[in-house]
Order: structure tokens, then sequence, then C-alpha cells
């Protein structure tokens, strides 16, 4: 599955839908809207679309129709090649209806191969070159950060894409993008590869960002309030969750599918990081 929708109607759950970017995209520069989308929404979809990303700049894209297809065409190439999306990137489409010009309005967010929001600029002391200011990779959920406009802007899929073939991991996967927290937190879709090997990388940026460089171990809290002691061992630039990891994979049930949410709740001495658990639909939440 290469993209899906992601939310409703109402005003509060406005239109979403998601992308994972593919080569094709890149080299044909034409992003193709998903059908449902389009059938719920396409009578009411303008010509042109404002792209509206966290900087607060906006890019108009033009909007092709044929045979009940829409898709962005003249005018993506230079949104894409602005912000360095490539193949394996993640965006995030908030449809927020038409302006008063009679544009359609899309908040967008992007997010990187390894689970880092993009497409952000800042000025801080590690990125202000030459008085010139650069694009920061930031980590996700910047600490204060809450907006009831921006309901997906501390969400993000860490350590691969997306989920890829299985429907049934859609409510999960959307119920994650909603979450908020004045903490910093990242995402992480739960794969075959962390439950039968026993061990979970953190993203190479949150560890950078948010933990300490000689990091011993991590405590992980379940969703019923216990804590599991967890080792962690340096791997390359990031950090990987190893002995103890097992046991509470075991303890809270978690299967291929399932989205979770890692919250950092606490940074001095022993580290917390409460995990907040959305199985994949079709099953329930052990107890």
């Amino acid at each position: 599955m290469a993209d899906g929708n992601l939310a409703g109607d109402s005003d509060g759950d406005r239109p979403r839908f998601f992308k994972v970017i593919h080569s094709t995209v890149i080299q044909e520069s034409r992003l193709e809207l998903p059908k449902k989308f389009v059938n719920k929404l396409g009578q009411d979809i303008s010509d042109v679309a404002v792209l509206n990303v966290r900087n607060g700049t906006a890019w108009d894209i033009e909007l092709k129709k044929a045979d009940g297809a829409i898709w962005f065409q003249n005018g993506l190439q230079d949104f894409t090649e602005h912000h360095s999306i490539c193949a394996g990137h993640f965006l995030v489409f908030r449809y927020d209806g038409i302006s008063s010009d009679g544009k359609s309005q899309f908040h967008v967010l992007m997010f990187d191969m390894s689970g880092v929001e993009v497409g952000r600029r800042r000025i801080c002391n590690d990125c202000n070159e030459q008085n010139n200011e650069r694009t920061c990779r930031l980590p996700i959920g910047d600490v204060g950060e809450k907006s009831a406009d921006t309901q997906t802007d501390s969400s993000v899929f860490a350590g691969h894409s997306v989920p890829t073939t299985d429907k049934d991991k859609d409510g999960a996967a959307k119920d994650a993008i909603c979450f908020e927290s004045e903490n910093p937190f990242f995402v992480s879709v739960m794969k075959q590869a962390y439950l039968s090997h026993r061990f979970m990388h953190i993203p190479c940026t949150f560890t950078r960002e948010y933990l300490p460089d000689d990091l011993p171990k991590v405590k992980l809290q379940s969703p019923d309030g216990r804590l599991w002691k967890v080792r962690c061992l340096p791997s390359k630039k990031t950090i990987r969750m190893s002995k103890g990891f097992s046991a509470f994979v075991n303890a809270t049930n978690l299967q291929v599918g399932d989205v979770c949410v890692f919250e950092l709740i606490k940074v001095k001495v022993d580290p917390v990081m409460k995990v907040h658990i959305f199985p994949a639909s079709g099953r329930l939440e052990k107890p």
C-alpha cells in the first residue's frame, strides 16, 4: 500500500491521506491523489492546489484531472526539489477546503526514511552557518508545540516508511498520527524483525537531540503503568534497545503492524519512555 485515507469529514477531523514517494513520482513529477479521497471530494477540488508546509511557505501546484483521477503536476517538481524529497519519503496531506481565491488548500507534513520530519526551517546555533538559514531535520514532537490546527504535526513512522500490505494497519496508523504531547516522542510500526530479533533501533536524530551519548539503559512504561528495564547498545549513530525489549514485547502482546508511540516522559538519570500502543485493527490489546 503506497497511499491511504486517514481521516473523516468533520471540522475537528479534516480529510487526510498519506503517500509514500516512489521513484516514478520523482521521475514523472506527478503525484496522484488516492481514489477514495477523489471519490469523496473530487467535485469540490479546484484546478489549483496550494501546499502549505510547517515553515509557513505555500506552493501553488496545478491539479490535473482525467478519467476520474486527480494528480498534482505542474509545480510539483519545484516543491520536491526545494524540500529534497526523494523515493521512500512519507507525506501526509490534510485537506483544508477551498480558499476565497478558489484554490484548494492542503497542509503537508513530510518525513524522511529515518522517520524524521523535514521541510521546516529554523535558526539555531547548530544550523546557522555564516548567518544563512538552512533546513534542519527535527526529531518528532518538539517540546512545547501543541496546536489543534496541527493535529498530525508530531507524528511519524520511525524506522521504515509505512505499512505496505495489510489494510488492517490503517486504523492504528490513523490513531498514532493524531497523537499529541508536549513531550518529545517518536513512532514506530512493529516489524517482524523487531519481534523475532528482539531489538529495536531508536531514530538517530531523536537519539542525538534528546538522549545521552552513553545511555546504558532506558525504562519502557507499558500502558498499564509497569516499567521494563531495557539495555541500550550504541549502533553506528543510533541506539539499539536490546536485552529486556523482548520481555516488554511479550508482556504487552505486541504484534506485527501494531503502531507504538514512544513518549519521553523522563530524561535525567534513568530515561523513561511511556509506550502508547495502537493495535492493528482486527485484534484487541492484551490487558
